[in-house]
């Protein structure tokens, strides 16, 4: 023993580690000693003893500065984890959807109801003039205020239904609205304002005072919903009573007609279908001042749109618009250049935006905290390496 003991001495690291290995086998039972030996061949990690390691100056500094960098993309990864990851794509448009909805709110600051007529009129042939169903009119005073009692069809209490009251235009799959605060609901899903409904739909108003004295009104507020053929169309607010004539849509007027329809305007609300959470329309709050006798023209690309969330999915319409004012002038005849009027001439296009918003699954997040420590890791030991 006393030779054994002096010879370790004077061993080497390395022999001195072969010789304990030789003293543990040598204790194990051969059951044992097999397993131990097959696990020690499947180890990708080798093991170096703490004798033959070296640590340096430059390695503290790769460790921290890589550390801190660990750290920084951890957070950065984590923030993209928990946040919305917006995709958006462009495809053909498969939809078989035959009839468009057009969400409007626009006050004509010089022209009173009695003549802020709506009509529209597609490429498929369809006319309607002086529309009415699903349409509100409200007087506007001098400073462009809300006054008197607001004109609609929808408003008739009489032919409402009281087992389920009508929602005005934000219904969503026949939901009804008995209540104010269920309208109110409905028109915040829906992303528009609310005050109309609290004055003047039979929900809401009970608690107002009475309205039924009208005072005198200088311009006019017309809101509603508009369903169309799902074709190239437009809806227009011009001078004149329309008509069809021999398959023409025409407008009959008085020259005092034509020289007093200011089309001064504001456009509170213009959308084609559901509100999209994040896709602003763009002639939301637009206003347009008249300073002469014009003609303006809207003319607007409709790109058909579906939205996906975890949670719904959202059938709708964007749309880009170039405006268009031209002058109207008459000639010795009798004869205008254009009709003055506010016309929004509307095109829709073949292709389908698809927008699609999603949190990274826990799966991707994993691997890309992997992917960053691993890379990290990797870069650090390599300039460790190379200083």
């Amino acid at each position: 023993m006393l030779f054994r003991s002096a010879v370790a001495k004077h061993m080497d690291p390395v022999s001195e580690i072969r010789q304990r290995r030789r003293e543990e086998d040598d204790t194990e039972t051969v059951p044992k000693r097999s397993l131990t030996k097959r696990l020690e061949k499947l180890d990708f990690y080798p093991k170096i003893g703490d004798d033959y390691v070296i640590k340096t100056e430059s390695g503290g500094y790769v460790s921290v500065i890589s550390s801190i960098l660990m750290i920084i993309l951890f957070i950065s990864e984590l923030i993209s984890f928990m946040s919305v990851r917006r995709e958006e794509r462009i495809t053909i448009d498969h939809t078989l959807s035959e009839k468009l909805q057009i969400n409007f709110n626009v006050s004509l600051f010089e022209i009173p109801c009695d003549k802020a007529s709506i009509d529209l009129m597609d490429i498929s042939g369809q006319q309607q003039m002086g529309v009415i169903s699903r349409i509100v009119k409200i007087d506007l005073d001098e400073a462009n205020k809300p006054v008197n009692a607001a004109f609609s069809s929808v408003l008739e209490e009489d032919k409402l239904d009281k087992n389920c009251g009508s929602c005005f235009g934000a219904d969503v799959s026949n939901k009804c609205c008995n209540s104010c605060s269920e309208l109110r609901n409905a028109y915040l899903k829906r992303g528009w304002d609310t005050w109309f409904i609290d004055y003047y739909t039979p929900q809401c108003r009970k608690d107002q005072p009475d309205r039924s004295s009208r005072v005198p009104a200088k311009g006019c507020m017309v809101w509603g919903v508009l369903e169309v053929n799902k074709v190239s169309g437009n809806f227009h607010i011009a001078a004149g009573h329309a008509q069809n004539r021999d398959s023409r849509h025409v407008h009959s007027f008085s020259p005092s007609q034509i020289f007093s329809f200011n089309v001064t305007h504001h456009i509170e609300k213009l959308s084609f279908g559901d509100f999209i959470p994040g896709t602003p329309n763009p002639l939301d709050s637009h206003d347009m001042v008249a300073a002469e006798l014009v003609s303006h023209n809207y003319y607007l690309k409709i790109v058909p749109t579906v939205y996906t969330n975890a949670t719904s999915q959202v059938l709708s319409n964007q749309y880009s618009v170039y405006e268009v004012s031209r002058p109207v002038q008459m000639s010795a005849f009798g004869q205008i250049t254009s009709l003055p009027g506010v016309f929004f001439v509307y095109d829709i296009t073949p292709f389908m935006h698809s927008i699609s918003e999603r949190h990274m699954s826990l799966a991707h997040f994993l691997v890309r905290i992997c992917a960053v420590i691993g890379g990290v890791a990797a870069i650090a030991k390599l300039l460790d390496t190379i200083m």
